[in-house]
């Protein structure tokens, strides 16, 4: 983790050595024309820098049984080793294709071409040398790819194309660096990794680079057969270390500061208010005189954490309105922290969106404040997960401060007492994109993990005719997922999967048997409503992907599918000897209905 952290750092620092590049219909581009070949000490962990951008020998075996792109590049370097490549990125096309025009190389050339978009590429191996003479371009081989499904490439004999199934690296060498809660993230082009990484991973030396976010036609001005991308990765690393010394010592503004004509609250309780109730709750500040029916206090009882005087509600709801159910959002924008922009209810903690697309303010901007009611039927300990995006937050239950900054994704457990409490979140921006959510999940709600073998062998034994569906997602929109059962006349066993936690609610409106779930996620708190707790089984991990495009490919008798460059959701299950006979994923949503899976087949 601390290597892959690493390098992502040092990978975002725009490229200083870049010359002008002809894109037309672009707004931010990239180009490669490095002269200095100077020796460089490689400032990477472990030497990773050079095994990540060394070139291989021309006799090294590239071939990789789960990557078939490998086998479709060893064959063109077997007839072709002294061939040479261009890499191409971009967000998405500004027109209905990117024409790239092919510099004047003489040597056999592969073209790697990458987009997050999917892009129709057409190729103009027409060339113009320098003394005006006119031939076509030596194309031996294309690698395209992109996020979405959907890419194609034309001016090209199709033979000589291949779809890697996911792009291939990223495009754009702007970097933004920011500096909240106490967490230093810069975001930007990984593009040096990714080049090294492909001129490492299948032999062919990248002598020239292009990217932008939206374009529509490239040319390359210039190529180079020497670019040091080794000694590129080190300025980068020096850039980035020094901003981050930069802010090591710079920490989010202090949530009790943001409001400074308030005065500090020192009664014992705080009433707040609905349309239909009234809830009251204990702020003493010393933990002990707070009454409780608790026998014991320990350190994550409730009233064990810290005790805070303000928060922004105290500025921002004075009257102290709490909706029976859901909560109240108040959006504010960092520039002026007085005046709300908009006060809504809501059905959960979470705010996602880029730049400005929300209310007109700026995500970097946004400032946030929830409040309502959790109702805690008896006494128990609650998970408290906080995903904040590298952004300042802060969860405070009865005024007790449970959360405060951390990294971008923090939780924590408290014993929670039986009755109402008031739960307040606040949370400010520094980022062009928001994406923040609050959960709390009671523990006994949220199954332990379980190894799901044993109990779906059993159900295999007892309903011999069973099948399997699969639904994946990212997130979920609102925090919850409804899944809509298809009618069967098979009984089925539903695996589920997310990286976020989620609330999965199955509705089985034709009242399909369903004899079994197993679920799983990468944040803890993912449960599933609507069925017996008796058959729900909690894999404790990640359990699949989301994507539902498949790319298929037969190698070495095998069929071989590539879910957005992962491999095959459905391998992981073979072994479980029930059938997935449909699956649905997205990344984020609300609401997910079973399509046909037709898959493919070697012939």
């Amino acid at each position: 983790m601390i290597i892959k952290q690493f390098f992502a750092a040092f990978t975002y620092i725009s490229l200083l050595f870049m010359m002008p590049l002809s894109l037309i219909g672009c707004d931010k581009s990239f180009d490669s024309n490095i002269k200095d070949n100077n020796e460089t000490v490689i400032e990477c962990s472990n030497e990773v820098c050079d095994e990540r951008f060394s070139v291989l020998p021309a006799d090294a075996d590239i071939t990789n049984v789960e990557d078939p792109t490998s086998y479709f590049l060893a064959d063109i370097r077997q007839k072709y080793p002294d061939a040479v490549a261009l890499y191409v990125g971009a967000y998405n096309s500004s027109g209905r294709e990117t024409t790239i025009d092919m510099p004047d190389i003489k040597e056999p050339v592969i073209l790697y071409l990458s987009s997050y978009s999917p892009i129709h590429w057409n190729i103009n191996t027409t060339v113009i040398d320098s003394e005006n003479n006119e031939y076509e371009s030596n194309v031996i081989g294309v690698v395209y790819g992109s996020y979405s499904e959907g890419s194609q490439v034309s001016g090209v004999n199709k033979k000589l194309t291949f779809d890697h199934g996911h792009r291939l690296g990223n495009y754009n060498s702007d970097v933004s660096c920011s500096c909240a809660g106490g967490n230093f993230r810069c975001d930007g082009s990984d593009v040096i990794l990714d080049i090294g990484s492909l001129q490492h991973r299948y032999g062919f030396k990248v002598i020239g680079y292009t990217g932008a976010s939206s374009v529509d036609k490239v040319s390359f001005s210039n190529t180079n057969r020497s670019i040091n991308f080794a000694k590129l990765a080190t300025v980068n690393y020096r850039k980035i270390e020094a901003k981050k010394n930069q802010c090591t010592n710079r920490v989010h503004s202090n949530f009790e500061d943001t409001y400074t004509n308030l005065t500090e609250n020192h009664q014992d309780s705080l009433t707040f208010y609905s349309d239909t109730s009234s809830y009251l709750i204990q702020t003493k500040s010393n933990a002990g005189q707070v009454q409780t029916n608790d026998s014991q206090m320990f350190d994550n009882h409730l009233y064990k954490f810290p005790f805070t005087t303000n928060t922004w509600g105290d500025f921002l709801n004075p009257k102290r309105k709490v909706p029976d159910s859901g909560y109240i959002a108040y959006y504010i924008d960092a520039n002026n922290v007085e005046k709300v922009v908009k006060a809504m209810p809501v059905s959960a903690i979470q705010k996602k969106y880029a730049y400005d697309e929300f209310l007109g303010i700026p995500s970097s901007n946004l400032n946030a404040y929830w409040v309502g009611v959790l109702n805690a039927p008896k006494s128990e300990f609650y998970n408290i997960l906080m995903n904040k995006s590298w952004s300042g937050g802060r969860v405070s239950i009865d005024r007790r401060v449970i959360l405060e900054q951390g990294l971008h994704d923090v939780e924590q457990k408290v014993f929670i007492p039986k009755g109402n409490h008031i739960i307040e979140v606040e949370y400010s921006n520094s980022w062009h994109t928001t994406d923040v959510s609050v959960m709390l999940t009671p523990i006994s709600e949220v199954k332990q993990p379980t190894d799901p073998s044993d109990f779906l062998v059993d159900i295999k034994t007892q309903y011999p005719n069973v099948v399997a569906l699969y639904a994946g997602a990212y997130e979920a929109d609102n925090q919850a997922v409804v899944l809509d059962i298809p009618k069967s006349t098979a009984p089925i066993v539903l695996y589920l999967g997310s990286y976020r936690a989620i609330k999965w609610q199955v509705n089985n409106p034709h009242k399909t048997k369903v004899v079994g779930v197993v679920y799983g996620s990468y944040d803890d708190g993912t449960k599933v409503q609507g069925v017996s707790q008796d058959m729900v089984i909690n894999t404790g991990k990640q359990f699949g992907s989301y994507a539902t495009n498949e790319v298929c490919h037969c190698v070495s008798d095998m069929d071989e599918c590539i879910s957005q460059g992962k491999s095959t959701r459905f391998k992981a299950y073979k072994s479980y000897n029930i059938p997935v006979v449909e699956f649905v994923g997205d990344y984020s949503t609300d609401y997910l209905s079973f399509n046909k899976y037709t898959g493919n087949q070697c012939s």
